[in-house]
Protein backbone atom coordinates (compact mmCIF):
# COMPACT_ATOMS: atom_id res chain seq x y z
CA UNK A 1 0.00 0.00 0.00
CA UNK A 2 1.33 3.69 -1.09
CA UNK A 3 0.94 6.62 0.88
CA UNK A 4 1.31 9.36 -1.74
CA UNK A 5 0.81 11.80 0.37
CA UNK A 6 4.13 11.02 1.69
CA UNK A 7 5.90 8.97 -0.44
CA UNK A 8 5.87 5.89 1.72
CA UNK A 9 4.91 2.25 1.17
CA UNK A 10 3.51 -0.03 4.17
CA UNK A 11 4.22 -3.77 3.16
CA UNK A 12 4.01 -7.03 5.07
CA UNK A 13 7.04 -9.20 5.14
CA UNK A 14 8.01 -12.37 7.15
CA UNK A 15 8.77 -10.32 10.20
CA UNK A 16 5.33 -8.24 10.24
CA UNK A 17 4.00 -5.04 9.11
CA UNK A 18 7.14 -2.71 8.04
CA UNK A 19 7.59 1.21 6.88
CA UNK A 20 9.51 1.35 3.70
CA UNK A 21 10.45 5.38 3.57
CA UNK A 22 11.64 6.53 -0.20
CA UNK A 23 15.61 6.59 -1.04
CA UNK A 24 16.34 10.32 -0.36
CA UNK A 25 14.93 9.62 3.73
CA UNK A 26 16.84 6.24 3.81
CA UNK A 27 20.23 7.76 2.52
CA UNK A 28 20.34 11.19 4.57
CA UNK A 29 23.56 12.06 3.41
CA UNK A 30 21.99 12.09 -0.75
CA UNK A 31 19.28 14.14 0.73
CA UNK A 32 21.92 16.60 1.92
CA UNK A 33 23.58 16.90 -1.58
CA UNK A 34 19.92 17.56 -3.29
CA UNK A 35 19.36 20.32 -0.91
CA UNK A 36 22.88 21.69 -1.41
CA UNK A 37 22.57 21.81 -5.34
CA UNK A 38 18.92 23.25 -4.99
CA UNK A 39 20.36 26.11 -2.75
CA UNK A 40 23.83 26.86 -5.13
CA UNK A 41 21.47 26.69 -8.15
CA UNK A 42 20.77 29.92 -9.57
CA UNK A 43 17.61 30.70 -11.46
CA UNK A 44 17.44 29.96 -15.08
CA UNK A 45 16.61 33.79 -15.68
CA UNK A 46 19.60 34.56 -14.05
CA UNK A 47 21.68 32.88 -16.32
CA UNK A 48 23.19 35.01 -19.51
CA UNK A 49 23.77 32.73 -22.38
CA UNK A 50 27.74 33.16 -23.38
CA UNK A 51 27.76 31.74 -26.63
CA UNK A 52 28.34 34.01 -29.98
CA UNK A 53 30.42 36.80 -30.13
CA UNK A 54 30.74 39.54 -27.33
CA UNK A 55 32.34 42.94 -27.05
CA UNK A 56 33.14 45.34 -24.09
CA UNK A 57 33.13 48.95 -23.96
CA UNK A 58 36.01 50.47 -21.12
CA UNK A 59 35.55 53.59 -19.44
CA UNK A 60 36.94 54.85 -16.22
CA UNK A 61 35.26 52.95 -13.76
CA UNK A 62 33.45 49.86 -15.81
CA UNK A 63 33.74 47.28 -18.45
CA UNK A 64 30.39 47.16 -20.35
CA UNK A 65 29.75 43.79 -22.19
CA UNK A 66 27.48 43.45 -24.86
CA UNK A 67 26.99 42.08 -27.93
CA UNK A 68 27.17 43.28 -31.17
CA UNK A 69 23.97 44.29 -32.22
CA UNK A 70 23.02 46.47 -28.83
CA UNK A 71 26.52 48.12 -29.35
CA UNK A 72 23.75 51.66 -29.09
CA UNK A 73 22.49 50.58 -26.21
CA UNK A 74 25.86 50.02 -24.69
CA UNK A 75 26.96 53.79 -25.48
CA UNK A 76 24.00 54.61 -23.74
CA UNK A 77 24.77 52.70 -20.72
CA UNK A 78 28.28 53.71 -21.03
CA UNK A 79 26.68 57.23 -20.23
CA UNK A 80 24.53 56.33 -17.62
CA UNK A 81 27.03 54.47 -15.46
CA UNK A 82 29.62 56.98 -15.28
CA UNK A 83 26.52 59.65 -14.23
CA UNK A 84 25.19 57.50 -11.88
CA UNK A 85 28.93 56.65 -10.46
CA UNK A 86 29.36 60.60 -9.90
CA UNK A 87 26.68 61.15 -8.27
CA UNK A 88 26.25 58.17 -5.86
CA UNK A 89 30.05 59.04 -5.21
CA UNK A 90 28.98 62.05 -3.61
CA UNK A 91 26.88 60.17 -0.62
CA UNK A 92 28.51 56.59 -0.50
CA UNK A 93 32.29 55.49 -0.62
CA UNK A 94 33.23 54.32 -4.18
CA UNK A 95 33.87 50.45 -4.53
CA UNK A 96 37.26 49.19 -5.34
CA UNK A 97 37.97 47.68 -8.74
CA UNK A 98 36.23 48.01 -11.63
CA UNK A 99 32.41 47.11 -11.97
CA UNK A 100 31.61 44.90 -15.17
CA UNK A 101 28.38 45.84 -16.43
CA UNK A 102 26.47 42.36 -18.79
CA UNK A 103 23.49 43.83 -21.23
CA UNK A 104 21.80 41.11 -21.80
CA UNK A 105 18.20 40.64 -23.85
CA UNK A 106 17.44 36.54 -23.16
CA UNK A 107 14.13 37.26 -21.48
CA UNK A 108 11.61 39.46 -21.79
CA UNK A 109 11.72 41.19 -18.45
CA UNK A 110 12.98 43.79 -17.10
CA UNK A 111 15.45 43.21 -14.25
CA UNK A 112 18.92 43.32 -13.15
CA UNK A 113 20.72 41.69 -10.74
CA UNK A 114 24.39 42.36 -8.99
CA UNK A 115 27.13 40.15 -7.12
CA UNK A 116 30.27 41.52 -5.20
CA UNK A 117 32.25 38.39 -5.07
CA UNK A 118 34.62 37.27 -6.61
CA UNK A 119 34.28 40.76 -8.23
CA UNK A 120 31.88 43.59 -8.62
CA UNK A 121 29.18 42.60 -11.60
CA UNK A 122 26.14 43.84 -12.74
CA UNK A 123 23.71 42.31 -15.06
CA UNK A 124 21.36 44.44 -16.82
CA UNK A 125 18.22 43.39 -19.11
CA UNK A 126 17.84 45.82 -21.89
CA UNK A 127 13.98 45.40 -22.41
CA UNK A 128 12.32 48.15 -20.29
CA UNK A 129 9.31 47.19 -18.16
CA UNK A 130 5.69 47.10 -20.07
CA UNK A 131 4.14 45.28 -17.29
CA UNK A 132 5.64 46.07 -14.26
CA UNK A 133 3.21 48.65 -12.23
CA UNK A 134 6.03 49.57 -9.50
CA UNK A 135 8.63 50.14 -12.35
CA UNK A 136 6.53 52.09 -14.92
CA UNK A 137 7.27 55.39 -13.92
CA UNK A 138 10.63 56.02 -15.23
CA UNK A 139 12.43 58.73 -17.48
CA UNK A 140 15.27 56.16 -18.60
CA UNK A 141 15.20 52.38 -17.84
CA UNK A 142 18.40 52.07 -18.60
CA UNK A 143 19.40 55.12 -16.02
CA UNK A 144 16.90 53.67 -13.27
CA UNK A 145 18.61 49.84 -13.73
CA UNK A 146 21.63 51.62 -13.93
CA UNK A 147 21.18 53.35 -10.52
CA UNK A 148 19.62 50.94 -8.37
CA UNK A 149 22.01 48.04 -9.48
CA UNK A 150 25.00 50.20 -8.75
CA UNK A 151 24.06 51.53 -5.44
CA UNK A 152 23.72 48.05 -4.39
CA UNK A 153 28.04 47.59 -5.75
CA UNK A 154 28.20 50.49 -3.14
CA UNK A 155 26.34 49.51 -0.43
CA UNK A 156 27.88 45.80 -0.28
CA UNK A 157 31.23 46.67 -1.31
CA UNK A 158 31.75 48.65 1.28
CA UNK A 159 34.07 46.64 4.07
CA UNK A 160 35.52 48.44 7.18
CA UNK A 161 37.58 47.11 10.59
CA UNK A 162 37.75 43.85 11.03
CA UNK A 163 35.96 42.79 7.71
CA UNK A 164 38.54 44.52 5.89
CA UNK A 165 40.84 42.43 7.38
CA UNK A 166 39.52 39.07 6.77
CA UNK A 167 39.10 40.33 3.19
CA UNK A 168 42.78 40.88 2.82
CA UNK A 169 43.34 37.32 4.60
CA UNK A 170 40.63 34.92 2.59
CA UNK A 171 39.96 37.29 -0.57
CA UNK A 172 36.53 38.24 -1.43
CA UNK A 173 35.01 35.44 -0.34
CA UNK A 174 30.81 35.12 0.16
CA UNK A 175 30.13 35.74 3.67
CA UNK A 176 32.68 38.53 4.27
CA UNK A 177 30.68 41.40 3.40
CA UNK A 178 29.14 42.81 6.25
CA UNK A 179 26.17 44.66 4.74
CA UNK A 180 25.07 41.49 2.63
CA UNK A 181 23.72 40.03 6.44
CA UNK A 182 21.24 43.51 6.32
CA UNK A 183 18.02 42.59 6.02
CA UNK A 184 16.07 42.82 2.53
CA UNK A 185 14.06 46.06 3.42
CA UNK A 186 17.65 47.64 3.99
CA UNK A 187 19.48 46.18 1.14
CA UNK A 188 16.79 47.16 -1.51
CA UNK A 189 15.23 50.08 0.14
CA UNK A 190 18.61 51.79 0.34
CA UNK A 191 18.73 51.37 -3.82
CA UNK A 192 15.74 52.37 -4.36
CA UNK A 193 15.90 55.69 -2.48
CA UNK A 194 18.45 56.73 -4.40
CA UNK A 195 16.90 55.22 -8.28
CA UNK A 196 14.25 57.85 -7.03
CA UNK A 197 16.45 60.43 -5.86
CA UNK A 198 18.92 60.30 -8.87
CA UNK A 199 16.52 59.73 -11.31
CA UNK A 200 14.07 62.09 -12.53
CA UNK A 201 11.30 59.27 -11.18
CA UNK A 202 11.72 55.87 -9.41
CA UNK A 203 9.65 54.13 -7.02
CA UNK A 204 9.53 56.49 -3.97
CA UNK A 205 7.75 59.02 -6.68
CA UNK A 206 5.17 56.59 -8.29
CA UNK A 207 2.35 55.52 -6.70
CA UNK A 208 2.40 51.98 -6.80
CA UNK A 209 4.31 51.09 -3.67
CA UNK A 210 2.10 53.90 -2.01
CA UNK A 211 -0.62 52.04 -2.76
CA UNK A 212 0.77 48.94 -1.74
CA UNK A 213 1.27 50.59 1.67
CA UNK A 214 -2.04 52.09 1.90
CA UNK A 215 -3.32 48.42 1.20
CA UNK A 216 -1.21 47.39 4.08
CA UNK A 217 -3.32 49.85 6.62
CA UNK A 218 -5.94 49.48 4.90
CA UNK A 219 -6.02 45.80 6.49
CA UNK A 220 -4.68 46.27 9.64
CA UNK A 221 -1.31 44.41 8.49
CA UNK A 222 1.07 47.23 7.99
CA UNK A 223 4.84 45.62 8.25
CA UNK A 224 7.30 46.32 11.24
CA UNK A 225 11.03 45.65 10.42
CA UNK A 226 10.98 42.21 11.45
CA UNK A 227 8.52 41.14 8.59
CA UNK A 228 9.09 43.73 6.05
CA UNK A 229 10.91 41.22 3.83
CA UNK A 230 10.80 39.26 0.95
CA UNK A 231 7.74 36.39 0.45
CA UNK A 232 6.55 36.73 3.86
CA UNK A 233 2.78 37.18 2.40
CA UNK A 234 1.10 39.71 0.15
CA UNK A 235 2.61 41.84 -1.64
CA UNK A 236 5.41 39.58 -1.53
CA UNK A 237 8.51 40.49 -3.28
CA UNK A 238 7.40 44.30 -3.30
CA UNK A 239 7.91 44.85 0.19
CA UNK A 240 11.30 45.55 1.08
CA UNK A 241 11.42 48.00 -2.16
CA UNK A 242 7.94 49.67 -1.14
CA UNK A 243 8.58 50.24 2.99
CA UNK A 244 12.41 50.21 3.10
CA UNK A 245 12.74 53.02 0.61
CA UNK A 246 9.85 55.11 2.05
CA UNK A 247 11.55 54.56 5.45
CA UNK A 248 14.86 56.11 4.11
CA UNK A 249 13.37 58.62 2.05
CA UNK A 250 11.47 59.75 5.45
CA UNK A 251 14.61 59.86 7.43
CA UNK A 252 16.99 61.83 5.04
CA UNK A 253 14.05 64.49 5.11
CA UNK A 254 13.51 64.36 8.97
CA UNK A 255 17.50 64.27 9.86
CA UNK A 256 19.46 65.49 6.63
CA UNK A 257 21.04 63.66 3.95
CA UNK A 258 23.94 62.74 5.07
CA UNK A 259 22.32 60.33 7.56
CA UNK A 260 22.05 57.79 5.23
CA UNK A 261 25.70 57.27 3.85
CA UNK A 262 26.33 57.34 7.66
CA UNK A 263 24.06 54.83 8.68
CA UNK A 264 26.13 52.47 5.23
CA UNK A 265 29.28 53.43 7.38
CA UNK A 266 28.52 52.32 10.34
CA UNK A 267 27.25 49.31 9.45
CA UNK A 268 30.39 48.52 7.08
CA UNK A 269 32.14 48.08 10.14
CA UNK A 270 30.22 46.53 13.08
CA UNK A 271 30.88 43.02 14.44
CA UNK A 272 27.08 41.75 14.50
CA UNK A 273 26.51 42.98 11.12
CA UNK A 274 22.54 42.04 11.68
CA UNK A 275 22.01 45.11 13.49
CA UNK A 276 19.93 47.92 12.00
CA UNK A 277 18.21 50.08 15.13
CA UNK A 278 21.42 50.92 16.98
CA UNK A 279 23.47 52.01 13.69
CA UNK A 280 19.86 54.33 13.03
CA UNK A 281 20.01 55.79 16.57
CA UNK A 282 23.80 56.47 16.28
CA UNK A 283 23.57 58.14 12.95
CA UNK A 284 20.46 59.75 12.94
CA UNK A 285 21.56 62.29 15.64
CA UNK A 286 20.23 65.62 14.88
CA UNK A 287 22.04 67.10 11.42
CA UNK A 288 19.15 69.88 11.59
CA UNK A 289 18.81 69.77 15.39
CA UNK A 290 21.29 69.26 18.17
CA UNK A 291 18.92 67.34 20.35
CA UNK A 292 15.69 66.43 18.93
CA UNK A 293 15.83 63.37 15.82
CA UNK A 294 17.60 60.80 17.53
CA UNK A 295 16.03 60.83 20.77
CA UNK A 296 12.23 61.57 19.76
CA UNK A 297 12.64 58.29 17.85
CA UNK A 298 12.85 56.54 21.33
CA UNK A 299 9.84 58.61 22.53
CA UNK A 300 6.21 58.48 21.91
CA UNK A 301 4.59 60.81 19.35
CA UNK A 302 4.25 64.33 20.25
CA UNK A 303 7.16 63.79 23.14
CA UNK A 304 9.60 65.96 21.28
CA UNK A 305 12.95 67.80 22.97
CA UNK A 306 11.29 70.83 24.85
CA UNK A 307 14.39 72.64 22.71
CA UNK A 308 12.19 72.01 19.93
CA UNK A 309 9.04 73.83 21.34
CA UNK A 310 8.15 77.21 20.47
CA UNK A 311 10.81 77.81 17.59
CA UNK A 312 11.48 76.58 14.53
CA UNK A 313 11.52 72.91 14.37
CA UNK A 314 13.65 70.24 12.74
CA UNK A 315 11.68 68.07 9.83
CA UNK A 316 11.23 65.75 12.21
CA UNK A 317 8.89 67.62 14.62
CA UNK A 318 6.88 69.81 12.07
CA UNK A 319 4.38 68.44 9.24
CA UNK A 320 6.03 67.23 6.54
CA UNK A 321 6.19 65.70 2.80
CA UNK A 322 8.45 62.88 3.79
CA UNK A 323 6.17 61.15 5.93
CA UNK A 324 6.13 57.42 5.00
CA UNK A 325 4.25 54.82 4.53
CA UNK A 326 1.11 57.13 3.82
CA UNK A 327 -2.49 55.60 2.09
CA UNK A 328 -3.28 58.02 -0.97
CA UNK A 329 -2.25 58.29 -4.23
CA UNK A 330 0.58 60.76 -3.43
CA UNK A 331 2.74 59.43 -0.83
CA UNK A 332 2.80 62.80 1.13
CA UNK A 333 1.46 63.13 4.33
CA UNK A 334 2.18 65.03 7.75
CA UNK A 335 3.21 63.57 11.07
CA UNK A 336 4.64 64.46 14.23
CA UNK A 337 8.17 63.13 15.64
CA UNK A 338 8.93 59.88 14.49
CA UNK A 339 9.06 56.83 17.12
CA UNK A 340 11.47 54.25 17.47
CA UNK A 341 10.51 51.77 20.54
CA UNK A 342 11.52 47.98 21.85
CA UNK A 343 9.67 45.17 20.02
CA UNK A 344 6.95 44.94 22.61
CA UNK A 345 5.81 48.18 22.08
CA UNK A 346 6.02 50.53 18.84
CA UNK A 347 3.30 53.28 18.78
CA UNK A 348 2.86 54.72 15.51
CA UNK A 349 3.18 58.34 14.12
CA UNK A 350 -0.35 60.29 14.12
CA UNK A 351 -1.06 63.38 11.73
CA UNK A 352 0.03 66.49 12.83
CA UNK A 353 -3.76 68.01 12.00
CA UNK A 354 -5.84 64.92 12.87
CA UNK A 355 -4.16 63.08 15.71
CA UNK A 356 -4.98 59.59 13.40
CA UNK A 357 -2.90 57.25 13.11
CA UNK A 358 -1.22 56.76 10.12
CA UNK A 359 0.41 53.26 10.17
CA UNK A 360 2.19 50.62 12.44
CA UNK A 361 5.21 52.71 14.23
CA UNK A 362 8.71 50.36 12.92
CA UNK A 363 10.15 48.84 15.78
CA UNK A 364 13.85 48.31 14.92
CA UNK A 365 15.93 45.87 16.30
CA UNK A 366 18.99 47.21 18.40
Amino acid sequence: MRIADFGMRIGKGSSGWRLELPFPFRNPQSTIRILLFLLLAGRAEAQVDPSGRWHTLHTPHFRIHFRPAYRDAALTEAREAERSYGLLATELHPPRGVVDITLADDIDAANGFTTVFPTNRITIYAAPPAGDHGLLFFDSWLRLVTTHELTHVFHLDRSRGLWRGLQRVFGRAPGLFPNEYQPSWVIEGLATYYESKFTNAGRVRGSFHTQVLGADRAAGASRSPWNATLFTRWADGLVPYAYGSRFFHYLAGAVGDSVVPRFVEATSAQLIPFRVGRQVAATGRGERHPTCPARAWRRPPGACSTACSGRSRCRACRPTDAEWPTSGTTGRGRASCASWTSRRSAPSPRTASTGAWITTGWEIPS
